[in-house]
């Protein structure tokens, strides 16, 4: 284990009512006294953010002084240090020294080093940040990323076009939409509200002239003209005409496509290679099976067609490498082998994923965590508040029944009885924060004090406002969405790959009686599998939010539904996020169960944060008045 960092602690002390904040040595020795109203660790070096007098600067884990408490906010960025002042940002060194004035909207850095993106009166240039000095003035409505070949991507006088860094036009401002150029260097346009693709020297090599079109994948692009999809190749001719409600392009250049409510399957002539008869076809996974619906019911299909499993479950997962899937039966979930035998009896409301360190997993049953092994089983009987994820030692924190705190091993015994009040995750040096009669201190692995608790914790009364006390809750950016085009698509335009994975993943059926109120799509992942969604279902109302490296978590919004609604969606416009608050216990799902919702490691307010950041105020300005407006109908409270 690493102990290549200086090893502090930040500990608060209860002065006249209000927590004071400082630095303690492993020992539980003060290198600070606690004299601050709020102390941080920044992500650079041993630096911590310290506020005084309501104004933020920095101290080293010495305690020195390295940036004078004068400013509103500040954070490190690129080995300086990003401010704000009277709601502008500015860069400093670490002598305080003015690099960039305080006097732009957001300071971010660019896909390139040694270049940043500054923002003015919703106008976008380039600095270099080794001279700071402009590579492009502050003129352009918003500037995307620049690619191998030098192109620059901007917006100016609402129309999108390219130049270079001498500033020297490479395709003319006449589009409305331009995405990535593909390694051959096609690029989707959009002119007057129609699709198309141009090159790099900006041609229209196919014209724009369908509703919506993806990039080319296998030299195939799927195109839609009013609500049906088609196929085209690189010349833009006609792989087969838009006939189709959906279509997916396979890997091995066959299509899967929805005709007359049913999926097929079909080849580059349009002759049928599976009939349409079946309800639901996913893809294919990397074992070679794909998922499908018949009567309600799923099982698994081999690339043959032939059924390996019949359709037997309510819901069924792909197989992992060990060759387990969870089914779920008589809404119980279990799991079986790909001979469909039960590795475990469906027993349970939920099973998390399989810890990789120890092959054990979360189980979940009337409200209580348990654990399994890969043999099915029972290690820990469903009895606990909580269990989090285990280390790489094969241990963790975990709730007893009566609301203490423990520590499990792999095996299920507790190395550590339940007797804390809170018990944080294990850090990168095998100490534990650890609360016990409103004091709290640091714990080993065995759980000996390693530093005594003297330490004051400050509780709110439940209910109190949540913005009061904004500082003292634990929550985190969880996601940020990089988009490159800022498209917000409406009701039927939702990618089709991205309804398979909501489908797959959240076992509501997001292909029939649905409204898609907003999409919008973020272009990390190039074929439109990453987003934030609004849909309504049966009069029930559902946000989803799917970044890259993440499956897709669903909230609903209907407060019918207790444990699963959303407290509050909140937008700061200064910050470009969009937050969402959930009760402590709320049942978030997603595939990998809760993921998305960061534990509140105080346990003092019973809510927990999601935080996702967008660099598209717009659309978060627009989202905010589509949930509103919702709020009013539904009469939201």
């Amino acid at each position: 284990m690493s102990n290549s960092k200086s090893r502090c602690y930040i500990v608060s002390i209860q002065k006249n009512e209000n927590l004071e904040f400082g630095l303690i040595d492993k020992k539980g020795t003060f290198i600070v006294q606690p004299k601050y109203q709020r102390l941080f660790k920044l992500d650079y070096k041993d630096f911590y953010r310290f506020s005084e007098n309501n104004k933020d600067g920095v101290i080293d884990s010495k305690g020195n002084i390295i940036v004078l408490p004068k400013y509103d906010y500040l954070e490190f960025f690129n080995e300086n240090v990003k401010i704000r002042a009277k709601e502008k940002f500015g860069l400093i060194n670490l002598q305080g020294e003015f690099l960039i004035e305080p006097i732009y909207d957001s300071i971010e850095n660019y896909n390139i080093e040694n270049v940043i993106l500054v923002e003015i009166d919703k106008k976008f240039g380039l600095i270099d940040s080794v001279n700071y000095e402009f590579l492009l003035e502050p003129i352009y409505e918003w500037i995307s990323i620049i690619d191998g070949q030098g192109f620059i991507k901007l917006k100016l006088n609402d129309k999108i076009g390219f130049i270079n860094s001498k500033e020297e036009v490479l395709i003319d401002f006449d589009f409305d939409y331009v995405g990535d150029f593909d390694k051959l260097g096609f690029a989707i346009a959009k002119e007057n509200n129609r699709f198309g693709f141009i090159n790099r020297k900006g041609e229209r090599t196919i014209y724009p002239i369908y509703d919506y079109v993806d990039d080319f994948k296998n030299d195939f692009s799927r195109v839609r003209i009013g609500s049906n999809y088609g196929v085209i190749n690189r010349e833009g001719k006609w792989v087969f005409q838009p006939k189709y409600s959906e279509c997916s392009i396979e890997d091995e250049n066959n299509f899967i496509v929805r005709y007359n409510g049913k999926y097929g399957k079909i080849d580059q002539n349009g002759n049928w290679i599976i009939e349409p008869i079946y309800k639901n076809l996913w893809h294919f996974d990397k074992n070679g099976f794909s998922t499908l619906r018949e009567n309600d019911k799923y099982g698994i299909i081999d690339q043959e067609f032939k059924w390996i499993i019949e359709p037997q479950y309510e819901y069924i997962s792909e197989f992992d490498e060990f060759g387990h899937a969870v089914i779920r039966l008589n809404d119980k979930k279990g799991i079986i082998d790909i001979e469909n035998n039960f590795i475990l009896e469906p027993s349970f409301q939920d099973i998390f994923h399989f810890c990789k360190v120890n092959n054990v997993a979360k189980v979940f049953d009337e409200s209580k965590y348990g654990l399994i092994n890969r043999k099915g089983k029972i290690i820990v009987e469903p009895t606990l508040k909580q269990i989090n994820e285990f280390n790489e030692n094969g241990i963790a924190v975990a709730q007893y029944k009566n609301g203490k705190w423990g520590i499990l091993h792999n095996e299920g015994e507790w190395s550590v009885q339940p007797i804390f009040d809170v018990l944080e995750n294990i850090d990168e040096f095998g100490y534990i924060k650890a609360t016990l009669n409103n004091k709290y201190g640091w714990i080993d692995t065995k759980g000996n004090w390693v530093i005594q608790p003297f330490f004051d914790i400050k509780t709110y009364p439940k209910g109190d406002d949540v913005d009061e006390n904004y500082d003292n809750l634990h929550y985190y950016i969880e996601d940020t969405f990089r988009d490159e085009y800022k498209d917000v698509y409406f009701f039927d335009d939702i990618p089709f790959p991205l309804i398979r994975l909501f489908n797959g993943y959240l076992e509501i059926d997001f292909t029939e009686n649905i409204e898609y109120l907003l999409f919008y799509d973020d272009s990390i992942d190039k074929n439109g599998e990453d987003g934030i969604v609004i849909v309504n279902k049966n009069d029930e109302f559902y946000l989803i939010i799917k970044e890259h490296r993440k499956l897709p978590v669903i909230f609903c919004l209907n407060p019918k539904f207790e444990k699963v609604i959303i407290n509050s969606v909140f937008f700061n416009e200064d910050q470009n996020t969009l937050g969402v608050s959930v009760d402590g216990d709320a049942n978030v799902k997603n595939a990998e169960f809760y993921s998305y919702i960061p534990k509140n490691e105080s346990n003092i307010i019973e809510t927990k944060f999601c935080i996702f950041k967008f660099y598209n105020i717009e659309f978060l300005k627009l989202f905010a008045e589509l949930f509103d407006r919702l709020k009013n109908e539904m009469d939201w409270q």
